[in-house]
């Protein structure tokens, strides 16, 4: 799974109506917390699928990309009611990173995720490069755990070097010999990426 941020399908007139709705829905139940607002979209239309009132696995993309600290902000909020506003609009770079490991997770043909002992963990690191995880160089990973072992986030000044990154990182990424879906992402970022919304 990729998680990307902003959406490079999405217009920024768009990224503004969908959250200027999601303000007007925490108003109107009058929500104050952390959470994410989630929304079907297709052909410039968007529909609104589920509110989570927690922070989602994939976060970490959004705060390379606003450069704030969700989980820090969301402990404050407890203090401050919302405000009902929100930045539409990206100011600066976007984050593109699979939020399941590296995405980490068992590969696609196996119903459950590899286990057993790690005996190499060297995660790739450089500018705009965030690793994720609990893993570590001889560690045993059990089987009663999520499938997710770690993720890995890339950020650059646009998405063309953001994407750069993430070849380059899940390129780097040794996990020994823990079979994880890394080589799935790899294709996926070797193929020709969509062009941005205007």
């Amino acid at each position: 799974m990729i998680e990307e941020s902003p959406s490079p399908i999405v217009s920024d007139a768009d990224r503004a109506r969908i959250g200027a709705s999601v303000c007007q829905l925490a108003k109107d139940v009058g929500y104050w917390n952390a959470g994410t607002a989630e929304f079907l979209y297709e052909d410039g239309k968007y529909y609104f699928n589920e509110v989570n009132t927690r922070l989602q696995v994939e976060h970490p993309v959004t705060e390379q990309v606003y450069g704030v600290d969700l989980v820090r902000n969301r402990s404050a909020s407890r203090k401050a009611r919302n405000s009902g506003t929100t930045r539409s609009g990206w100011t600066t770079g976007g984050a593109a990173g699979p939020s399941s490991a590296a995405s980490m997770r068992g590969p696609a043909q196996q119903v459950h995720a590899d286990t057993g002992n790690i005996k190499r963990h060297i995660p790739p690191n450089g500018n705009g490069v965030r690793v994720d995880t609990y893993l570590y160089s001889g560690f045993t990973v059990p089987n009663t755990y999520d499938s997710m072992v770690a993720k890995l986030i890339c950020y650059g000044a646009d998405r063309p070097q953001a994407i750069r990154k993430m070849r380059r990182a899940l390129a780097e990424y040794d996990l020994g010999d823990l079979v994880t879906n890394r080589e799935l992402h790899q294709v996926i970022f070797a193929t020709k990426p969509l062009s941005r919304a205007t």
